[in-house]
């Protein structure tokens, strides 16, 4: 039996998030897709992969000591990226420049992260995975992330290891 989408419920790569109760049930499938990704995610916490180059990133940070910690860690992890210092300049290059995955920061001057996004996907009519990129944590602000049309939530602070498996959960 197919459960029916409703505004409640959220996809992430290979997980279904649904704010409405399933009473406890998981199908065999989805357990087994579970396992997979953490034993891919374990080993990647481990030893993060070099990308060599394959992957290109926007990341979207007004603050410049954060653009500078992930540019290092992103050239290190054999990224390509490119850093728009807000949601204005991030729509204006997302226009002229595609990408495999964009770090967003939610808490910039002018238009905030959840409306970039928003804008991304209402008007530019992206799929690019857009990973919430913050140190909003708490349940609700990942849920608000999720309404805004980003894929994911990273914490910061976070560590090379963790952002090496977020950008190969959403580029692989």
């Amino acid at each position: 039996m197919m459960k029916k989408k409703n505004k409640h419920s959220h996809h992430l790569k290979g997980v279904m998030i649904d704010d409405t109760s399933t009473k406890g049930r998981v199908t065999h499938n989805r357990l087994n897709r579970s396992k997979k990704q953490i034993n891919e995610a374990t080993n990647i916490l481990l030893h993060p992969i070099d990308f060599k180059n394959t992957v290109e990133i926007l990341f979207v940070e007004d603050n410049i000591f954060n653009q500078e910690l992930a540019s290092f860690i992103l050239n290190k992890l054999g990224c390509k990226s490119d850093i728009a210092n807000s949601g204005t300049e991030a729509i204006e290059i997302l226009r002229l420049k595609a990408y495999d995955l964009i770090l967003m920061d939610i808490n910039m001057p002018g238009i905030d992260g959840y409306e970039t996004t928003r804008i991304m996907r209402e008007r530019l009519l992206t799929e690019i995975p857009i990973i919430a990129f913050t140190t909003n944590v708490h349940e609700e602000d990942i849920r608000k992330c999720l309404l805004a049309g980003m894929n994911d939530h990273l914490a910061k602070p976070y560590t090379e290891q963790q952002l090496s498996w977020m950008i190969y959960k959403w580029t692989k």
